[in-house]
């Protein structure tokens, strides 16, 4: 939603998210890590 709502107002800088890599950020799930990112890549933002 954050993304969005950036997006929204006319923010178009590229969004780096540095995360823990906890359960809710894929964890040791390597497709969830990559569903994520192909997720986040259309909106402009990366984790890392």
């Amino acid at each position: 939603m954050v993304i969005a709502w950036l997006r929204a107002h006319n923010i178009r800088a590229e969004l780096v998210f540095t995360v823990d890599w906890g359960e809710k950020f894929g964890g040791k799930s390597r497709q969830k890590i990559t569903d994520l990112r192909k997720l986040l890549k259309p909106l402009g933002a990366t984790i890392h």
